[in-house]
């Protein structure tokens, strides 16, 4: 018999050993004017920068190297981060709605509409197969954002049952043991870590299931292709600069990735920051040579734009669809070797994994 859990893995994914990668997530800001179905064009001549990204691989001397880091590149992306945590989204609710059942709750997913009102959402796929798994008519129903919104210090049973106190006989129906409470509690504190991916930089409101489909049919593509200057269809409506682009999304799951398992800001000083912002990054925040940075150079309504700023240099990269992934490629080859393979901690494993020359 089938496993109610077989339909985790996206058939048309390959299947690999993820244990060797570490993966976790990101920020929230508003992004309030936007155009429709359109693909962003390039803010800078894409031949100018070509000639110097070569120059950029020329200067590394990494030139016959590169195109293989950069599949490596996109294979640690694909395998140890969005695949991942899509994985890990999905089993995290299934066990979360799992457990609420055993409080009489129904999950829910709610969220904010462009008038600011309360309003269900059209539920990812995925995510109404799990719900609808658990669904019981006679139970109370509760959003995924009240959920979280709960402190976990508190009793979250005292929190659960709040104004729908259920009792037979002036008995509590359920008298949860502790484990289950803390099992509750592990779940709910691994959910927040796991929303916060599905959190771009400018962007919130409804994007957030736009993330999260876009993140599945970029884990169902083996080659990990995507669109720099634009997205996908969303619930039958084109791609608009209400979303963000594939390239942002990459981008911010990397940082996510590296700023919540890697970094540790008391022991980094902002030695090694991470820019998402089209700015005057040499005057505002100034370069010396233990600087490390990515930078969003074009600004809004222009396709994204990604360099790495390392010391004094800047290391181009190729425009297009692996703009953003020659960015993390460069980032993460001088971390290897300025910076002796540590981000907060030790990375060597996951380096040594990209740069190896096959």
């Amino acid at each position: 018999m089938e496993s109610r859990y077989s339909f985790l893995a996206p058939k048309s994914a390959k299947t690999n050993d993820f244990s060797k990668f570490d993966y976790n997530s990101g920020a929230h800001r508003r992004r309030t004017d936007y155009t429709k179905n359109m693909e962003l064009s390039e803010f800078s001549p894409v031949s100018e920068n070509k000639d110097k990204f070569y120059e950029t691989i020329e200067k590394l001397n990494i030139r016959n190297k590169a195109k293989y880091w950069l599949e490596h590149t996109k294979e640690w992306m694909h395998e140890g981060v969005l695949k991942r945590i899509y994985k890990l989204d999905l089993e995290n609710l299934m066990e979360t709605c799992r457990l609420l059942s055993r409080y009489r709750y129904n999950l829910v997913f709610v969220q904010e509409d462009d008038v600011n009102q309360r309003k269900q959402s059209a539920v990812p796929y995925d995510y109404e197969k799990i719900c609808k798994y658990y669904f019981n008519p006679s139970h109370r129903t509760i959003d995924m954002e009240d959920l979280l919104s709960m402190e976990l210090k508190q009793t979250l049973v005292g929190q659960l049952y709040g104004k729908y106190y259920y009792s037979i006989k002036g008995k509590p129906a359920f008298e949860p043991s502790q484990k289950e409470i803390a099992t509750l509690e592990k779940y709910l504190s691994q959910r927040r870590d796991i929303e916060k991916y599905y959190s771009i930089d400018k962007f919130e409101g409804d994007t957030r299931f736009y993330v999260f489909d876009r993140i599945v049919k970029l884990v169902e593509s083996p080659t990990l292709s995507i669109k720099y200057n634009s997205g996908g269809s969303f619930n039958g409506v084109e791609w608009s600069t209400k979303y963000p682009t594939d390239s942002q999304i990459i981008m911010s799951m990397f940082c996510t990735c590296l700023e919540r398992k890697y970094r540790d800001g008391s022991e980094l000083k902002g030695v090694i920051r991470i820019f998402y912002d089209y700015m005057d990054y040499h005057s505002k925040y100034g370069q010396n040579k233990e600087s490390l940075y990515i930078v969003q150079t074009a600004p809004p309504n222009y396709a994204p734009s990604y360099k790495v700023l390392a010391g004094n240099e800047e290391l181009s990269c190729l425009p297009g669809n692996n703009n953003v992934f020659y960015a993390i490629l460069f980032f993460l080859f001088e971390i290897k070797t300025k910076k002796n393979g540590v981000f907060g901690e030790n990375i060597k494993p996951l380096l040594d994994d990209i740069f190896r020359y096959t």
